[in-house]
């Protein structure tokens, strides 16, 4: 080690997938370059590799924990650092601090760690906040579902476009019958229809992970669908799968659709059964609910993160949160009941702690949550936007947002919440999704996909 004022420190970054801990190796190796400098130099070095595997494991059990310390033990301070680069990406700093003949002397150990089994799933949104968003570009597409399709879902990945449809019309001899739509977007300007499957009465949401759609039907008789979408041109249904239960209405139907880590999660309208569904699909042929649990509400939005689910619902309490470590017997641990007594919740997003809710028209309708602890939620910031908010997408430092007549962007940064653009829309939007540098929008038309950029 130098003596005086200078700081020995080792870095070690590194991908981790899907939290391995292939990485202490690495650390290992690396002590051996600081030779025989002095005894504590080498035991701090060992207790900042401990630390490190000990947050590393802690993260592979849970990603979502807060895993930031401080602590002493002897001559030793060991801190743990946490920055959160995006919703499926952490940096950490294992550091270890003494005082040797006066001085302070560190040793830091830091890794990237990544999630990718949160991140499956979701569309890959390559905004980063640099973008331009006072004039939002809607582009100039036609995309012709045939007669009475409306848009009600979108999923987007590598340019392609996954689209689910409900038809105004089915009785009508001239309704199109097909429900799911497979779109090549990669030339925005000019986006063309691979394929398109009839799966019944009609799709309310849509999932896509893997090559696999998880689809949401309007039948009671198998309200979730699942589809090989392996080739784009002929995708084919190998699963429908009817909710366990004793009901005989028809409002046993999806609302919304969530997957993560080989299950779904399937809110419903109120029912006479419970609203939200847990089913394992890790055999996406053979799909099982694993969990259920009653809102006595029906689920607008679903969205799901390390050992917790979000639900937005119409109840007083707009927000609830579920502990779904154990998925067969989910726990509510938390909630957000919304100031002003008005408004419904309708739409959820998150940007890593902060969690985006948007209600329909009320006193505010837009809500920064800090979800650092879901057990105590706290308001960051608020905002009226004036209408129902329906969907929502959020990327580092900008939330993207639909109403029932508007796309719009808000500057989230340093936890405020700021309008920067907005644009009108045709029709009103059912879905927004994020891939690459583009959002993608499902409107209740038959030309029921939009796509807009940012600002030229």
């Amino acid at each position: 080690m130098t003596k005086g004022n200078s700081l020995l420190e080792i870095i070690i970054v590194m991908a981790i997938f899907g939290l391995i801990l292939a990485s202490l190796g690495t650390l290992s190796t690396t002590a051996e370059s600081l030779g025989t400098n002095g005894q504590l130099s080498a035991i701090a070095l060992g207790k900042s590799e401990s630390l490190l595997a000990f947050s590393l494991d802690s993260l592979k059990n849970d990603f979502s924990k807060n895993i930031a310390t401080t602590t002493t033990e002897d001559i030793f301070s060991k801190i743990m650092e946490v920055q959160e680069l995006d919703n499926f990406t952490k940096k950490i700093k294992s550091i270890v601090k003494w005082f040797q003949n006066g001085r302070e002397q560190s040793v830091t150990l830091s890794e990237i760690v990544t999630n990718p089994n949160e991140a499956y799933g979701i569309g890959d949104c390559q905004l980063d906040g640099t973008e331009s968003w006072q004039s939002p570009n809607l582009l100039s597409t036609h995309i012709d579902l045939g007669f009475g399709n409306q848009a009600t879902g979108v999923f987007a990945r590598g340019g392609i476009i996954y689209l689910a449809t409900n038809n105004v019309s089915p009785r009508d001899p001239a309704a199109d019958k097909n429900d799911f739509f497979i779109i090549d977007a990669r030339n925005s300007s000019n986006p063309v229809i691979l394929s398109r499957l009839d799966t019944g009465p009609g799709l309310s949401a849509i999932a896509v992970a893997g090559p696999y759609a998880y689809l949401g039907n309007t039948s009671i008789n198998a309200q979730l669908q699942i589809a090989d979408i392996s080739d784009l041109y002929q995708p084919r249904i190998i699963a429908s799968y009817k909710l366990p239960g004793n009901y005989s209405d028809g409002t046993t139907i999806p609302n919304t659709l969530f997957y993560n880590r080989h299950k779904i999660y399937l809110g419903t309208a109120k029912s006479q059964i419970e609203e939200l569904h847990i089913i394992n699909v890790e055999n996406p042929a053979l799909p099982l609910e694993v969990g259920k649990w009653e809102t006595n509400a029906g689920i607008n939005n679903i969205f799901v993160s390390g050992n917790y689910a979000y639900l937005a619902t119409p109840n007083n309490e707009e927000l609830s949160v579920l502990y779904i470590s154990t998925s067969s017997i989910p726990q509510k641990i938390g909630g957000f009941d919304a100031p002003g007594g008005s408004g419904n919740g309708k739409s959820l997003a998150r940007d890593r702690q902060t969690l985006f809710l948007g209600r329909t028209v009320g006193h505010n309708e837009l809500f920064a949550l800090n979800i650092e602890n879901p057990a105590a939620i706290l308001v960051r910031s608020s905002m009226a936007v004036s209408e129902s908010i329906n969907a929502m997408v959020a990327s580092t430092g900008r939330l993207f947002l639909t109403t029932n007549t508007k796309f719009e962007v808000i500057n989230t940064e340093n936890s405020g919440l700021s309008l920067i653009g907005t644009v009108t829309l045709p029709a009103k939007p059912t879905g927004i999704t994020c891939n690459g540098k583009s959002l993608y929008l499902s409107i209740l038309s038959s030309d029921g996909l939009k796509i807009i950029i940012p600002s030229i």
